[in-house]
């Protein structure tokens, strides 16, 4: 037997096992409302799943330079939290979370991608109808933030935190049903549809506005000859430009007519630009290593309460500066190479759609911590994988035709060494 042989024995390769590591990574926010003690039980099950991603990832020895690079971003903000003395534990658990999540999404994409699709659609098949249920039964929610009285907690997440969880799953069961050779099965549109149904009925603006991004792609656009011209870099100049236009240049404030008089919203965006204000003078402040992960729930005061920045990328420059910025930029940079180079794909379509839409959340909210922004970009950067396999199973589905048996997922994939 094989060295690379013997490596591939590590990486799970039974759907439920793998639901069973990746379950805690998407503990539902309103546990610890619903039952502290499943809440607790779910908190050391992730400690067993950080322990086993990390100990396969480094068993295979096959690093990458998302997971460098990722590493490399967390290591500036611990030496930034050092220097400020800031939240240690907040920063171990965010950096613990998203590196041995990612190390475990990478690791399966590498080796098995269907099986890692067919284990998120399995899972939010049953979460996200849920959600949707619990929401009509109980529409007031669980509990509320004992800060933010306004964060309203739902089953999955709050109010603002459900589109930045959705945009990914949605990207997930579109290359779940890919492997199923149909363009969108039942079971993923009725779940896009409870998810849709969640968000509008909780509505936040921002999110409804990448959901909606997103669901025009997959009507309009994904498996059609025209989403070809439709690229990642593009995407990622639409995003800069709105960056730069509406949050340093404030060209909304041209508009003042439009907005206020005849579409009745505010030029602050609810008090975002205010935020955005005071942000500026804390990064100039330090702008080379930012604050670190800092206590509490913000630094920028309005009222009587402390908020974050409201914005990634503000967000990113206060807490790691520039320094920060340019790595974190250069995960994106990373996830854009492959998915450019297979740009004509249509599952590299939808995931580009996809992490635009995040990109669009974070114009608005600073989201740098939820771990489905950096699976999105690790399914970005192993997007060869997931099409090679991908292709290997229509084929092997067209030669077997309608009569041939249902094998296990991926047994006949045979992965690159």
């Amino acid at each position: 037997m094989s060295v690379q042989r013997k490596r591939q024995i590590l990486i799970p390769k039974n759907r439920i096992f793998l639901i069973i590591l990746i379950l805690p990574y998407f503990k539902p926010a309103s546990l610890e409302f619903i039952s502290p003690n499943l809440d607790e039980i779910f908190n050391i099950c992730r400690i067993f799943s950080f322990i086993f991603s990390v100990s396969i990832y480094l068993y295979n020895r096959n690093y990458s330079k998302m997971l460098i690079c990722l590493t490399l971003y967390q290591l500036v903000l611990l030496i930034s939290t050092i220097l400020n003395n800031g939240d240690y534990w907040r920063l171990a658990v965010s950096c613990g979370t998203i590196i041995s999540f990612s190390m475990l999404t990478e690791v399966v994409l590498k080796q098995n991608p269907q099986i890692f699709f067919n284990s998120i659609a399995f899972l939010y098949f049953i979460l996200i109808p849920l959600d949707l249920i619990l929401y009509l039964i109980y529409p007031g929610g669980f509990g509320r933030s004992s800060y933010y009285n306004a964060n309203i907690y739902y089953f999955l997440s709050i109010r603002n935190g459900f589109a930045p969880l959705f945009i990914p799953i949605i990207v997930c069961l579109c290359i779940y049903s890919a492997f199923k050779n149909k363009k969108i099965t039942c079971m993923t549109w009725i779940t896009i549809l409870c998810g849709s149904l969640r968000l509008l009925m909780t509505w936040s603006a921002t999110g409804v506005v990448s959901w909606f991004i997103l669901i025009m792609y997959i009507i309009f656009l994904y498996r059609k000859f025209i989403g070809r011209f439709i690229d990642i870099l593009k995407y990622y100049f639409v995003f800069l430009t709105f960056q730069i236009c509406f949050v340093f240049l404030r060209i909304q404030e041209h508009f003042s007519y439009i907005i206020e008089v005849m579409l009745h919203r505010s030029l602050t965006f609810t008090g975002r630009t205010e935020i955005w204000d005071y942000a500026y003078l804390l990064i100039k402040q330090s702008p080379v290593l930012g604050y670190g992960v800092y206590e509490g729930h913000g630094l920028i005061p309005r009222g009587n309460l402390y908020y974050y920045s409201h914005n990634g990328i503000l967000e990113v420059l206060l807490q790691g500066g520039f320094i920060g910025l340019i790595i974190f930029f250069m995960l994106f940079i990373i996830a854009a190479i492959p998915l450019y180079k297979h740009r004509t794909h249509y599952i590299v379509g939808i995931i580009s759609t996809g992490i635009f839409s995040l990109l669009v959340i974070m114009l608005a909210e600073a989201t740098i911590t939820d771990i489905q922004l950096y699976m999105l970009l690790v399914i970005g950067s192993c997007s060869p994988y997931i099409i090679k396999q991908l292709e290997f199973e229509i084929m092997h589905q067209k030669t077997e035709g309608t009569h041939r048996k249902k094998s296990k997922v991926g047994a006949a994939y045979v992965p690159d060494k």
